[in-house]
């Protein structure tokens, strides 16, 4: 079975690096061909070209236009996709358009499942992500033995759509804590404590979490590598606002960190690393008089 995946950003090029090493071959499509891939992968030069050739293609796309686009469009995957294949989609994406993506890819003989990850830069290097499966009973086994190189959990959430529904209950708690962490940092240095030392100090007692070992540093002391923009974390929660919005009430945190990141891009930091929220709160308490 040929293998591809299209889209090599931060987590696309680590999850092809893996995809390679497990099946000793790839085919790789980037909208931009300057990204890195792995040695020995095949460059095609259209999605199209992925769905003539393969029959098991991985999507790490940006968010829903450029799913649909690089699946549908004149040169997308399903304008000469053979019958019989498998598309995975680890992409954030709408849930409701995940599932008229399914029935499209079901009209050309192709499963669709939404397969949305979690473990960021480091999980995707380390092939440890946590996959949220969107599946039919008839796909779920297929699904988890496909992405068994890129995961250290896959996890079948409900039928198609199930997935990113997933994903978006787990940006929400990434998106929320990574505002409570700024606030910590911000609390931290008011009290005169270095706050890069909160984790270690913290480990193991209940305000510990993984995102607060890998990152609250980071956001002490500077974060470094790029791990991942502030313009995709809101792209994440527009969509779970768009969830949440006739389930959650009006008052609910969700508003209140969907609306700190909101200001954090507006003020022209979409492109910086995420634990630069913490300047957006700094800047706010500033200008409070705190």
């Amino acid at each position: 079975m040929s293998v591809a995946i299209a889209g090599l950003g931060i987590m696309g090029s680590a999850m092809a690096q893996h995809l390679y090493a497990h099946h000793g071959a790839l085919l790789v499509w980037n909208r931009s061909g300057n990204r890195p891939a792995p040695k020995g992968a095949v460059r095609v030069d259209t999605p199209a070209d992925l769905g003539r050739q393969a029959r098991l293609i991985h999507l790490s796309l940006l968010d829903t236009d450029a799913v649909e686009q690089v699946a549908f469009g004149p040169e997308g995957i399903f304008a000469e996709a053979r019958p019989g294949g498998l598309l995975l989609d680890h992409s954030t994406i709408s849930a409701s358009a995940t599932r008229d993506f399914a029935r499209r890819a079901q009209a050309a003989g192709w499963g669709w499942v939404d397969a949305p990850v979690s473990g960021g830069r480091v999980g995707a290097e380390q092939a440890t992500l946590s996959v949220f499966l969107g599946a039919s009973d008839t796909l779920a086994s297929r699904a988890i033995e496909a992405v068994a190189a890129i995961s250290g959990r896959a996890t079948v959430m409900g039928p198609t759509g199930a997935g990113q529904a997933t994903k978006a209950v787990n940006q929400l708690i990434v998106g929320g804590t990574f505002a409570l962490l700024a606030e910590a940092v911000a609390l931290a240095r008011a009290g005169d404590v270095d706050a890069a030392r909160l984790p270690g100090a913290m480990a193991g007692g209940f305000a510990d979490s993984t995102l607060m070992q890998r990152q609250m540093q980071r956001m002490a002391e500077g974060p470094g590598d790029l791990h991942g923009t502030s313009a995709v974390m809101l792209k994440d929660l527009d969509l779970v606002a768009a969830e949440a919005g006739g389930v959650l009430g009006e008052h609910a945190l969700s508003r209140a960190a969907h609306g700190l990141w909101q200001r954090h891009v507006a003020a022209g930091h979409g492109a910086t690393d995420w634990v630069s929220i913490l300047e957006t709160v700094l800047a706010e308490a500033k200008g409070n008089g705190t």
